[in-house]
């Protein structure tokens, strides 16, 4: 009798694990080219601060994992401060979180990244004060 009842908590359990598998494979986008930021929303005071196209452009190699950066706005402007990292070269990782992905520049986490059709979002995640940053792909 017991080895009936291990066999079939042994079937039990192994049913379970099966059923409750959860594929957790994240789609990464395709960044690849160039993004030219949008606007910048959120932020305790609520914010929204649009930018011009091409004033600042990030374009992304994807098999170099490097992103390069043109920020042409002007350090008087008071805009800048909204505006991202300086212009230069820099190296990206995508990391994996449940289902989202996070993006990390020279290994500061940026945000968690989204993209839908030619639109990338980037939320920093902080829930009451944090800012989403809206890039269109050029």
């Amino acid at each position: 009798m017991n080895t009936i009842a291990i066999r079939i908590i042994f079937i039990l359990l192994i049913s379970a694990s099966i059923s409750c598998s959860e594929d957790d494979s994240v789609r990464v986008p395709d960044l690849t080219g160039a993004w030219t930021l949008e606007s910048v929303n959120g932020g305790i005071l609520d914010i929204n601060i649009e930018f011009t196209t091409s004033e600042v452009v990030w374009d992304f190699d994807t098999v170099n994992q490097e992103v390069i950066i043109q920020n042409n706005v002007q350090e008087t402007d008071g805009r800048m401060a909204y505006a991202g990292l300086p212009s230069g070269k820099y190296t990206y990782q995508l990391k994996k979180l449940e289902q989202s992905l996070i993006l990390f520049i020279n290994e500061t986490q940026i945000g968690f990244i989204k993209i839908e059709n030619d639109i990338l979002l980037i939320d920093t995640g902080i829930s009451l004060d944090g800012f989403l940053t809206r890039y269109r792909k050029l």
